[in-house]
Formats: structure tokens, C-alpha cells, sequence
């Protein structure tokens, strides 16, 4: 909706206050259109994910750690990409623990024992 006739020459800086505090819901939103038109798609948009590559990186004393948020699972993927590399539930070299209450001396031993062999533990 178009702002009222007094403030149609503020910048886009201050429009993004404006929605900050009239329609925090709409932040997020108005930030991306803000930065990307200011600085560029690069800034928005992400470089897809390559578990491969990044599995080419790792070992067993540089493991690879992801922190996620909601809305994203990479679980097929990192299944797929330990089929690749040949670790499998069924050859023992390949775990998927769901976290949960009760989960923690199952894990920490799991843990230890994959951490040790270089196989796959994904908690």
C-alpha cells in the first residue's frame, strides 16, 4: 500500500523502519526486496547446497557438522551421498539417530565408536 502523501519522499531505509514497527510479520519479506535491490541477487539468493563436494573435504578428524533450521532436512541427502561412499546401515558403517528424550547414551556411544572407525553418525 502506498504511503501517505506526507511521507511519499522518505528513503527505503525509513520504509523499513516504518514496516518494522507498523507490520513486524512483513520484516523479513521487505529486508530481501531492500537488499536485493540495493545490492544484488547474490545476497539473497543461496548457493545450492553440495553434499558431495562437501564430503570430499571431511574425515574422520574434520567431520562434517550441520546446523539447521526449520523447513530444511537434509537427511535423504546425506543418506544418498553415504551410499556413495559405500556406508550403509546394512555394513554398520552408517547410523541415523532421531534425537529424542532417552537418545543421549545411545548417540554418545555411537558417537565415540563411529568417531574412532571414520564412519557416518547422522544425529
Amino acid at each position: 500500500m502506498d504511503l501517505p502523501k506526507s511521507h511519499k519522499e522518505i528513503t527505503e531505509f525509513h520504509k523499513l523502519m516504518l514496516i518494522k514497527i507498523m507490520r513486524p510479520d512483513r520484516v523479513i519479506y521487505a529486508l530481501k526486496t531492500f537488499i536485493r535491490s540495493k545490492f544484488g541477487d547474490r545476497y539473497i539468493d543461496s548457493i545450492p547446497f553440495n553434499i558431495d563436494k562437501t564430503n570430499s573435504e571431511a574425515t574422520k578428524d574434520n567431520p562434517i557438522l550441520f546446523l539447521l533450521f526449520p523447513g530444511v532436512d537434509p537427511t535423504a541427502d546425506v543418506q544418498n551421498a553415504a551410499e556413495r561412499a559405500g556406508k550403509t546401515t546394512d555394513n554398520g558403517k552408517f547410523l541415523n539417530i532421531s534425537m529424542g528424550q532417552g537418545q543421549e547414551k545411545a548417540a554418545g556411544d555411537a558417537l565415540r565408536l563411529f568417531s574412532e572407525r571414520g564412519d557416518w553418525l547422522f544425529l
